[in-house]
């Protein structure tokens, strides 16, 4: 990965972002994220699972930047590895 994709990885989204999707696809199985409370674990178009990317205390989203989303789904996909072999 070069110096400038690194850069804008860890660039902070900015808020106008938050009606968008931003979708990450691994092993078949889709992130996606609209700048809410929660990113959604696709499989097969269906919803099965949600990841909380949000701080009550503050009302509003701990994923700042790509980085830190890349990171929450790796946390999710390390949390759950062996349900994710067995599919």
């Amino acid at each position: 990965m070069t110096s400038s994709v690194r850069k804008r990885m860890s660039r902070v989204i900015p808020d106008s972002l938050a009606n968008w999707e931003i979708s990450v696809t691994m092993d078949s199985i889709v992130y996606s994220w609209h700048g809410g409370p929660y990113i959604e674990v696709i499989i097969n178009g269906q919803a099965v699972d949600v990841i909380n990317v949000w701080d009550y205390q503050y009302g509003k989203t701990t994923v700042r930047t790509v980085n830190q989303l890349i990171g929450r789904i790796r946390q999710y996909v390390l949390a759950h590895q062996e349900a994710i072999d067995e599919r």
